[in-house]
């Protein structure tokens, strides 16, 4: 699906601007029909065209089939919760149309800017995905931001997760939630790979310890509140990727990047221990190994 302006027009697989025509394309998506708020991004007109040889030179032009339908763009997907006042027991709330997206559209989760003119992180809620063994749907990102809701519900300090601020509502949908902005920088990878001198690997070798007991803190602190970040499906999310040190060398470990479990039973200390499992490869063996990597390049060059 692409769109233009603040519309989606199904035409796969070429690009929409460069095989409708111009009459069409205005009519569609004419000028000041561009997203301004979440609430446009999540109630987008959507066209169906069919694209078809015309003329003796056999040029393609695309004619309207259906529409306009009322749809999200990309993959979103809010979700109706039977009984929202209990579900956001006490939160903050804000509604999807006074969240103002950035350059980030199609690329959630990204900085928006909030009701009260701050940055934040939105998690967006998004379609389910099929797992092919089991024959059924399922729906990470609404397994994280209930994580959120749930950590937010007791007041509980993750210290390297960033903290829910509010989530956002469609009318009577769950559209997402609002998250602390934090200006990540890199991954733990993402640094130890753009390393250009063996102090630099000294120094990161020197912080690993602390990233560790942090992010160490954080997984257990998870774990006493009933959230793993492993399920059977998709084993441990914990990876040296999902990992991020921002500008003041404070490690981050957003739930957005992986799948969780929250109270998930009989399989919990089998999770639990796919976790710290997880953990320990990160930071005493693929770290490691990496920063191998890294002297072996910089000896090379």
């Amino acid at each position: 699906m692409a769109s233009a302006g603040g519309r989606q027009l199904i035409a796969r697989p070429v690009q929409v601007r460069q095989v409708v025509q111009a009459d069409l394309l205005e009519e569609l998506a004419p000028a000041g029909s561009e997203w301004k708020t979440l609430r446009d991004v999540l109630h987008c007109p959507t066209y169906t065209l069919k694209l078809s040889k015309t003329g003796t030179d056999m040029r393609v032009a695309a004619h309207l089939v259906a529409g306009p339908v009322d749809k999200p763009a990309y993959d979103m997907l809010p979700v109706h919760v039977s009984d929202m006042n209990s579900f956001a027991k006490g939160l903050p709330v804000c509604g999807s149309e006074s969240v103002l997206p950035g350059s980030w559209l199609g690329h959630s989760p990204g900085p928006v800017q909030g009701p009260d003119g701050r940055s934040y992180t939105l998690v967006l809620c998004e379609h389910r995905a099929l797992d092919a063994k089991r024959g059924e749907a399922d729906m990470p990102s609404w397994d994280r931001i209930r994580a959120y809701i749930h950590l937010a519900n007791l007041g509980v300090d993750t210290y390297s997760i960033p903290l829910l601020s509010s989530f956002v509502t469609d009318g009577g949908l769950v559209a997402g939630v609002l998250l602390d902005y934090v200006d990540s920088g890199s991954s733990v990878q993402g640094l130890v790979e753009a390393a250009v001198s063996a102090e630099q690997l000294v120094s990161l070798e020197h912080k690993l310890a602390l990233w560790r007991d942090r992010i160490t803190l954080t997984v257990t602190t998870l774990h006493e509140h009933g959230i793993t970040l492993t399920t059977s499906e998709y084993g441990s999310t914990i990876h040296e990727l999902n990992i991020e040190i921002n500008q003041h060398d404070q490690v981050y470990m957003p739930l957005s990047f992986g799948t969780v479990s929250v109270g998930v039973g009989q399989g919990e200390l089998e999770h639990r221990t796919s976790d710290m499992d997880e953990l320990r490869a990160v930071f005493d063996e693929r770290i490691p190994n990496l920063i191998v990597e890294a002297r072996r390049r910089l000896t090379r060059a």
